[in-house]
């Protein structure tokens, strides 16, 4: 078939891995595989995209040293970014920290770090929570002194009292 166009040539069926198709790799004319493509392109760097969807059968590998177990493996500490509602900026969603926290969100906007037992929520000054659909407030500043006496414990008792209720742990 070496006198025949390629577009004279009949349509493949059911392609396989084991198909291959001609290369030119610099001044030598060699062949490629199906698998040898599909490795090429999903695992490459160069910032490529796939429209229509895509189907995994196995699992979706990222980055250098990625996890070895799960559907999707990720290397550490390497984010999840979503895009807002108004399409105009990435937001953080999640990762694994290099500290082998489980993060939700960065900055200002980070949430919750767990590991082990231990649970961290606004881990940054400034951050505002709430509990129970309350509006989220600043952590309060100016806490009374321990108390010494029935006027500083009560002192201190209200204080306590106001920020348990902002935050809406009591109502």
């Amino acid at each position: 078939m070496a006198d025949r166009k390629i577009s004279q040539l009949p349509a493949a069926d059911t392609l396989t891995s084991a198909d291959v198709l001609p290369l030119v790799q610099g001044t030598t004319t060699a062949k490629v595989s199906l698998t040898q493509l599909d490795s090429r392109w999903i695992s490459s760097s160069s910032g490529g995209s796939i429209t229509g969807g895509l189907t995994v059968s196995q699992y979706i590998a990222v980055g250098a040293n990625p996890a070895t177990g799960g559907a999707i493996r990720l290397p550490n500490n390497q984010l999840i970014f979503a895009r807002n509602a108004a399409g105009t900026a990435d937001v953080a969603l999640l990762r694994l920290t290099s500290a082998d926290w489980v993060q939700l969100g960065t900055g200002s906007a980070k949430i919750t770090e767990v590991t082990g037992l231990e649970v961290r929520i606004a881990t940054t000054a400034g951050v505002k929570l709430g509990f129970f659909n309350t509006n989220p407030v600043t952590q309060r500043t100016g806490t009374p002194a321990a108390a010494t006496d029935p006027a500083t414990t009560m002192a201190l008792v209200n204080s306590l009292r106001a920020s348990l209720i902002a935050l809406g742990l009591i109502s």
